[in-house]
């Protein structure tokens, strides 16, 4: 589940329960911070500006979506901060990950309610 930057300069990846930034080479890996630590961070995807990272997690609340799955939540961090957000709703798993819309002032999300 890696995503390079808009730039091609850095990748954000998910490791060892946490998303991580590096360059592009491999080197200077760190993960983003300790605040994200053990929440199955998953799907890391930088806005088109690279200002942003939306990524997902396990929903806190025990509930699963309609389709039996867990729910996660989704989240966006500020780079130049660090500004954590959630966005309201849940999605059905890692692989049905929200996108960034082009201009980057939204995302693209498939939402599930929970049962």
């Amino acid at each position: 589940m890696p995503s390079y930057s808009p730039n091609g300069a850095r990748i954000a990846l998910f490791r060892d329960d946490a998303i991580w930034l590096m360059d592009a080479n491999g080197r200077n890996a760190a993960p983003m911070s300790s605040q994200w630590k053990n929440q199955a961070s998953f799907n890391p995807r930088w806005s088109p500006d690279g200002s942003l990272i939306m990524f997902t997690t396990y929903s806190p609340s025990p509930g699963r979506n309609l389709f039996g799955g867990a729910a996660l939540n989704i989240h966006t961090v500020e780079q130049s901060y660090g500004t954590l957000s959630t966005i309201p709703g849940n999605v059905l798993g890692t692989e049905n990950a929200p996108s960034w819309l082009p201009s980057g002032d939204a995302l693209l999300v498939n939402r599930y309610p929970v049962a």
